[in-house]
């Protein structure tokens, strides 16, 4: 199985990304996360974990979709839908969370951080 058959392709702004989210319940370490590259094992990738412990939403809302506040609004997000995942991408970007041109990556620990830095309260 190539390893492309694990991850969904998205273009924004006409560069293209590769993503996939999961969960992983490795010993001590129970966490969804959000893995974004842009061009799978060549280039720089985030990773954004996830926590499960101790909140209000956990890995199936994550993938199935919760609802948010964002903007006075009410809406059911999902990490599962390119939709949000652009979003994330895109703020990344804007916000030096990553730069995708200088091949390096990042680890970001709490993913509900960067929602509510999107503006999304839940």
């Amino acid at each position: 199985m190539s390893i492309l058959k694990e991850f969904r392709r998205i273009v924004i702004i006409v560069k293209k990304y590769f993503w996939r989210f999961t969960y992983s319940n490795k010993k001590d370490r129970n966490y969804s996360y959000l893995l974004v590259t842009s061009d799978v094992g060549i280039n720089a990738e985030l990773l954004i974990r996830f926590s499960l412990r101790n909140h209000s939403v956990d890995h199936q809302m994550l993938k199935n979709g919760f609802y948010v506040l964002r903007d006075g609004t009410q809406k059911m997000i999902s990490l599962t839908q390119p939709q949000v995942v652009a979003e994330i991408i895109t703020y990344a970007n804007r916000n030096n969370v990553i730069d995708f041109e200088k091949k390096r990556g990042i680890v970001l620990d709490n993913g509900e951080e960067l929602l509510k830095e999107m503006g999304y309260h839940f």
